[in-house]
């Protein structure tokens, strides 16, 4: 990155400056005719990664895999880019994103146990600290084995010991199930994985599922091990060649929310005998303890006489979890996977074995290798490639420029591709927990010399970061509002450019329509810029409409076709393209980690530390507590037929306003009426 003296807070009165008097001025219609301009601001990644997804040990699958980010049509000019420069250079980012890849402890100047405890002793009191500001490693999370990699943690050991020793042990445990060594406790194959849990995670897992049951060679290894006693190779050959001899396929399925309805609904189709539970609980959410209570009574109640009931739990339910109190209640060890303390961020255990863990038994470990390979080559991406190149970083800073400068606090993401259909959700998880927060002087954090971080007053010349992410549905359900609303929206669009038709199509619907779906997809592709373009644009505007002058010309003679006095789009909207070649496990890695650092990289030049390790839920913890207390006096009351202006001592009656007192009073009188 260019050198530079300029100061954060100077940076940030610049970058001001330049919105207010220069870019407010200007107009994508006009942006967009600079071709320099277009061309430096669509950063194209290529990557050439050996697929671990093989027909035979010996055979390698060289695979090529593209990324585009596409910024041209965002309200930016090549002076604002070097302005955005200036200010990351000023918040010492590229030193930041060394020390993420180091880990917490720098290899070359290592800081020995003594030292820490020396030095930071309150780190000894309590050993889950989730008040922390020291980084989560995530980039050691998916570091491959057998590089002599080292990622040393706060104390000076290598993480990468333990996180290779996981994913073997996920890799046996995942084998033997896939090759019917483990069955059911009634000796059946494992077809169905109900995972259980709320947060990042989850969202990722829901994200990397829905892409890959439309992957190809995800969906052959999906169904490895299921039908026959054939050879791994064998069965994988006839599954190419689209025969297949019965047994369908392994499925996964998500339980997010505790009540009973939802968990009925999920379990209403599954075989108990065929079913594994997961149990994703990382800072032992008391949600996600009753969900996971409910299937294990639904699992004990449907296989009562196969056997006992620690036997049908050990056979049919395993745990993730960062919590040692949880961990330390099961009585055996091998059904529990522990995320390492190192690693105890919930926005960035994506990687861990709350995501390996239910691919690997779904898909196999060559797919879930092929993942980690994909987050990996991007944290390479990441670290070594220059600022203007830079894809998680220059997405980041054109999201400070909308939402800091330009005053656009919300971001609608908009997937164009069925595989794309989870990733909103996540981005907005992962946003929400690492810059959801408000600026303080005493949660301000720019990296020191070794671990801490130390506090940055708020910067008067913008108006902050902003979390607020929103799902813009397939093709857009928002196009009316983003193309017409008074109030201007910042756009991100999404595209899978190879959606594998031959295969998604051919299997479920017949290679006969294959012309008229490749027609869907030339259109889909086509849609996408039409809607970027119709944004930044606008319908029937000419140069002289938009200076309120008499309107003499349309372009593209849109205005013949619409007609006079339809619907016109105001255009100057902003938007982002994010386009992808192939959407399979590692592109989904890829997806995973670019959503990480951009978040990152958003969090640190605003001031925020990203890795606090409390979700957002923990914030109502105190109150949810204190409102069931009161349930249960209610509850109390109504069996012993006293009203609430009889009751004088009763409960937290004053800490409750009356509508919320109300509406438990008819809850609970409902509940108890029909107990």
């Amino acid at each position: 990155m260019m050198g530079t003296t300029t100061t954060a807070s100077q940076a940030w009165a610049i970058l001001s400056r330049h919105a207010r008097e220069e870019i407010s001025l200007l107009r994508l219609q006009e942006l967009c005719r600079d071709n320099d301009r277009v061309s430096s601001l669509v950063s194209v990644y290529n990557t050439t990664f050996t697929s671990n997804c093989r027909l035979e040990k010996n055979v390698e699958i060289i695979e090529n895999r593209i990324l585009i980010a596409d910024l041209s049509r965002q309200r930016m000019t090549l002076d604002t880019l070097n302005h955005l420069f200036r200010l990351a250079a000023s918040t010492n980012l590229r030193t930041f994103i060394t020390r993420l890849a180091w880990g917490q402890n720098n290899p070359s100047h290592p800081i020995l146990p003594v030292r820490v405890q020396a030095k930071r002793p309150a780190m000894t009191q309590n050993k889950d600290d989730t008040t922390a500001t020291i980084p989560s490693m995530h980039f050691a999370m998916r570091a491959p084995a057998g590089k002599s990699y080292e990622m040393l943690t706060k104390d000076g050991t290598n993480a990468l010991t333990g996180i290779h020793q996981e994913w073997e042990r996920i890799e046996r445990y995942s084998n033997s199930i896939r090759r019917g060594h483990s069955r059911g406790i009634s000796g059946h194959m494992i077809r169905d994985v109900v995972v259980v849990g709320q947060g990042v995670p989850m969202a990722a897992l829901q994200f990397i599922y829905s892409a890959l049951i439309r992957d190809e060679r995800a969906c052959v290894f999906r169904r490895v091990g299921l039908s026959d006693s054939s050879t791994t190779a064998e069965r994988i050959r006839r599954n190419l060649a689209g025969v297949t001899a019965g047994g369908g396929a392994r499925q996964m399925h998500f339980l997010t929310r505790v009540d009973p309805v939802t968990a009925a609904a999920v379990v209403a189709d599954l075989d108990p005998a065929s079913t594994l539970v997961i149990s994703i609980a990382l800072n032992g959410n008391e949600e996600t303890g009753l969900a996971t209570k409910t299937l294990k009574t639904w699992l004990l109640n449907a296989l009562a006489k196969s056997g006992r009931p620690d036997h049908i739990l050990s056979k049919h339910m395993m745990l993730v979890t960062g919590n040692d109190d949880i961990a330390n209640v099961i009585n055996k060890p091998e059904s529990v996977h522990i995320i390492p303390q190192h690693s105890r961020c919930e926005a960035f255990s994506s990687t861990s074995a709350a995501c390996l863990l239910p691919l690997a038994v779904v898909f196999g470990w060559s797919v879930v290798a092929d993942f980690l390979a994909g987050a990996h080559d991007m944290d390479r991406h990441f670290v070594d490639t220059n600022m203007r190149h830079n894809l998680p970083v220059l997405m980041a800073l054109a999201d400070i420029w909308n939402e800091c400068l330009l005053g656009l606090p919300t971001r609608i993401c908009t997937p164009f591709s069925p595989g794309m259909v989870g990733y909103p959700a996540f981005v907005a998880s992962l946003e929400a927990q690492t810059c959801s927060r408000e600026q303080t002087s005493s949660n301000q954090f720019i990296p020191t010399g070794e671990l801490a971080f130390e506090a940055r007053p708020k910067d008067k010349h913008h108006s902050g970061c902003s979390a607020l992410v929103v799902d813009g549905g397939v093709h857009g359900i928002y196009d009316r509002t983003v193309y017409q609303s008074s109030t201007v929206l910042n756009n991100e669009l999404s595209v899978v450019m190879d959606n594998q038709l031959e295969f998604n199509v051919s299997r479920s619907i017949g290679a006969t329509i294959m012309d008229d779906m490749k027609a869907a997809d030339d259109a889909t592709i086509c849609s996408i810029f039409a809607h970027a373009d119709e944004m930044a644009f606008g319908t029937g505007r000419s140069e002289s409409e938009i200076f309120n002058q008499s309107p003499v010309s349309t372009p593209h003679g849109i205005a013949q076709s619409i007609g006079l006095g339809a619907d016109r789009t105001k255009g100057n909207r902003p938007s982002m393209l994010v386009i992808t070649g192939k959407l399979d496990a590692f592109a989904c890695g890829q997806m995973v980690a670019l959503a990480e650092h951009r978040a990152v990289v958003k969090a640190h030049i605003c001031g925020l530390d990203p890795f606090v390790r409390d979700v957002g839920s923990s914030l109502r913890k105190n109150r949810s507590e204190m409102l069931k207390d009161e349930l249960a006096n209610i509850r109390t009351r109504s069996a012993s037929g006293i009203t609430t202006e009889e009751e004088t001592n009763g409960g937290n009656n004053n800490a409750l306003i009356l509508s919320t007192r109300t509406i438990l009073e008819h809850y609970a009188s409902l509940s108890f009426s029909t107990g």
